[in-house]
This record gives structure tokens, C-alpha cells and sequence, in this order.
């Protein structure tokens, strides 16, 4: 389809319009740019931690540096609830697609005794959870953020997290 295009132009405008679709050509063999690099945190010792939630968390950690998209719950792109549920899948555990039910039919856990793969629900806005991502240990999480951002740890006692904090819960086996 090219050669036809050019057929029809002649002498500098065949040159413009041959580089052109070669540019167009060369941009749709390129490689997609590599997600930002992240380091994982320090996490507790994972052979005293159910295998499914070390599955959880390993492909939750897998995921840094994915796009946030709104309604997103493939490598492609995450929001908050979807990156849970997807970590979830990969351990075979059913969880809820949306946040709210998520936070719903969690089984409750003490903020206290939080574990490494536990879910933390937040507040963003009102009263309910609006925000959920999965506790790493040692005071750190993982989420798909908001709009624009990218799958990330934060830190727990980060002064715009830590009084949104609503509750603890998890879909694991007792």
C-alpha cells in the first residue's frame, strides 16, 4: 500500500512522504518503554507465611510499575481493587471486583495483627473504603494508586495514608 501512496507524488514530495511512513512504520516496531524500576521492601521471612499469601504478595510485587487504569485488573493496567483481586486469583482465592465488596466480606482483622497479604482499606473521600491495597510487612503496602501513577509501595505511617486507614481484613484460609 506504500508504493502506491508514493506512486502518486513526485520528486521531493515522494521523499517526504517516504520518510514519513518509514517513521510511522519504524514507531510501530518499537519496543514499549520498560516500567520504572521499584525495590522491593525487606519483607518478614516468607517460610513462616501461608503459601498463599506469599503467592499474593509476589504477584502483587510483580506488578510494580503498571499503569494505573481505571477499571483495570490485568498487567496492562490496575486499579486499586483490581491488582487485589488479580494477586488473589494467582493463589486461587475468590475476592470481590470492587472495593466496597471487597471490604465487605473481608474476613476483619485487628490493625494490630495485620500480616504480611492482608488487606488495608482506606478512606479517601467519605467514610467508606474507597481504597484498598495489600500489606507487605514492616509498615509498607503495595497499590495501584490513582490516575497517572503506577503500581507502588507506599509506606504505612505516611502522613496522607495513616489517617485514612479504615480497617484490616483477608480472604485467606484460617
Amino acid at each position: 500500500m506504500g508504493g502506491a501512496v508514493l506512486n502518486g507524488l513526485t520528486g521531493i514530495g515522494r521523499l517526504t512522504a517516504g520518510l514519513l511512513l518509514a517513521t510511522l512504520l519504524g514507531a510501530c516496531a518499537s519496543t514499549a518503554p520498560q516500567r520504572p524500576a521499584a525495590t522491593p521492601p525487606a519483607l518478614p521471612d516468607q517460610g513462616s507465611l501461608h503459601p498463599a499469601r506469599v503467592q499474593v504478595i509476589n504477584t502483587a510485587l510483580a506488578q510494580l510499575g503498571t499503569p494505573y487504569r481505571f477499571g483495570g485488573d490485568t498487567p496492562r493496567g490496575f486499579d486499586c481493587s483490581g491488582l487485589v483481586q488479580y494477586a488473589h486469583q494467582a493463589a486461587r482465592i475468590p475476592v470481590p471486583r470492587q472495593t466496597g465488596d471487597q471490604a465487605a466480606h473481608a474476613r476483619p482483622v485487628p490493625a494490630q495483627a495485620r500480616q504480611p497479604g492482608d488487606l488495608l482499606f482506606f478512606r479517601i473521600n467519605d467514610n467508606k473504603p474507597s481504597h484498598v491495597s495489600i500489606y507487605l510487612g514492616n509498615g509498607q503496602f503495595v497499590h495501584a494508586p490513582s490516575s497517572g501513577g503506577h503500581v507502588s509501595i507506599e509506606r504505612l505511617d505516611n502522613p496522607y495514608w495513616a489517617p485514612r486507614l479504615l480497617h484490616v481484613g483477608h480472604y485467606f484460609p484460617d
